[in-house]
């Protein structure tokens, strides 16, 4: 077995319960369509395991037919902390490459120079690698009954077969309330939480500024969600093309883009009702930010480094409109702290991006003027603008114009190795693809990233 996150496999406890027993997934009709993978991904006519690999070198992951449901029972395992599998008979060579696309399994068995994989071996290999009853499986033949009864649940994909079982996990396009969820992105609200550091940072907080900055968070979000859908419509054929952004509720055809055309002007008017409800200025800064989004999706992300720039702008503009909607003048410490930090996340953004084509052999991306031998400087100009970020605090708390806030800023020089930790922390788990989205949103759901941001809070509640 091929392990996909690590170069070696811990050996396998036979006593386990039923919630911890790895999935293992066949990919010969129960990841994929099974007349394709027997036209295309194993021709017997090329005759030995080495032909095929040289073959294989032109397979397109992106677009190979997935079968979603099967997908979705992947992530849902993933989610609740199992491990995934994936086991075929095409060579290893493709079934890495398809693996490190989808992101989903912790590792491989196919067919190598060594040993082909047929219908017979493939229960040796499962039962000497798992063991009897010790492993839930999917597959999508009739020829995996041996399997099919040695696995603790099991599940058929062929409609073929009489011994089919329901699939455990929905499909999104089950459900419209979620397919709407995916596709305003409702989980990228938080990072429109930028909006209330100006009421933490000037500690004015009255009834009337909570309230403004309660709406001002609603209307970003709106708005926001609406330039996602202008994204997602501009960017719709990229986006099938890859590994995740493919499951968007556009690109995976979940949802009309004439849907999407109509939520548009629907969202952003609503948004615009929310900001001239707080005052006039941050109705202009709310359209800045969504003149700036469209810019962005239409032309600016094309352009190296410009695209970097413009993502940070976004971000502290959230903050200045913060500002703006409690009537607050912005510290000139905070807004260059905002420009570094946000453009070293930017940057590790594209780097968790470039790693994922390197792994999965895809193409650079058309929508993007990276490549994959940018990584390096990506990285290094990632650290480099955290660290400045980092100076930019140590200055502030050096300065005459923390003692007009705070009554004990010795505190807040705890700030200096927790936002190092995060900073640092957030690189390496990049570099070892354990990142794989928007560092933001990453550190939402992370358990070490939550309890930093919780130290934090309490330096700064310790430090008035």
């Amino acid at each position: 077995m091929r392990d996909v996150t690590s170069q070696s496999r811990q050996p396998q406890v036979d006593k386990r319960r039923p919630a911890e027993l790895p999935l293992v997934i066949d990919l010969d009709g129960g990841l994929l369509d099974s007349d394709f993978v027997q036209k295309t991904l194993i021709d017997r006519s090329i005759g030995t395991i080495g032909r095929l690999q040289c073959a294989s070198v032109g397979v397109d992951y992106a677009r190979l037919p997935y079968l979603d449901d099967v997908i979705e029972q992947a992530r849902q395992a993933r989610s609740e902390g199992k491990a995934v599998y994936l086991i075929a008979k095409a060579s290893e060579r493709v079934t890495l490459g398809i693996a490190a696309h989808l992101g989903l399994f912790k590792g491989v068995i196919a067919s190598t120079i060594d040993r082909e994989l047929t219908d017979q071996t493939k229960f040796d290999v499962l039962i000497r690698e798992f063991g009897s009853k010790a492993f839930d499986y999917i597959g999508g033949s009739r020829c995996d009954q041996r399997i099919l009864a040695a696995a603790a649940h099991s599940t058929l994909t062929s409609s073929k077969s009489g011994n089919e079982q329901p699939h455990s996990a929905p499909a999104l396009g089950n459900n419209r309330l979620l397919i709407w969820s995916n596709a305003l992105r409702i989980y990228q609200w938080t990072k429109n939480v930028l909006v209330f550091i100006p009421l933490l940072t000037s500690h004015q907080f009255s009834l009337a500024n909570c309230l403004n900055a309660t709406l001002a968070f609603f209307a970003f979000s709106l708005c926001a969600s609406a330039a996602y859908l202008l994204n997602d419509m501009a960017d719709l054929e990229a986006d099938r093309a890859h590994p995740r952004k493919r499951l968007r509720a556009i690109a995976s055809k979940q949802l009309s883009t004439r849907a999407a055309k109509i939520a548009v002007p629907f969202l952003l008017a609503v948004s615009i009702l929310i900001s001239i409800a707080i005052s006039a200025t941050f109705a202009g800064a709310l359209l800045g930010y969504f003149a700036l989004t469209v810019a962005y999706t239409l032309y600016l992300k094309r352009l190296v480094m410009v695209d970097i720039v413009v993502l940070a702008g976004l971000y502290t503009l959230r903050i200045v409109a913060g500002a703006t909607a409690i009537n607050v003048i912005l510290s000139e410490w905070l807004l260059i702290f905002s420009i570094f930090i946000f453009t070293s996340l930017a940057l590790i953004k594209r780097y968790a991006e470039l790693a994922m084509r390197l792994d999965a052999s895809l193409p650079d991306a058309a929508n993007r003027d990276y490549g994959v031998s940018d990584m390096q400087i990506v990285g290094a100009l990632a650290a480099a603008s955290g660290l400045n970020a980092v100076t930019v605090i140590s200055l502030y708390l050096s300065s005459p114009a923390v003692l007009a806030l705070y009554s004990k800023p010795a505190f807040l020089w705890l700030l200096d190795p927790l936002l190092i930790y995060w900073i640092a922390r957030a690189l390496i788990l990049s570099h070892r693809r354990q990142m794989n989205h928007d560092p933001v949103v990453f550190a939402v759901s992370d358990g070490p990233s939550q309890i930093t941001a919780l130290l934090m809070f309490i330096v700064v509640l310790a430090a008035i």
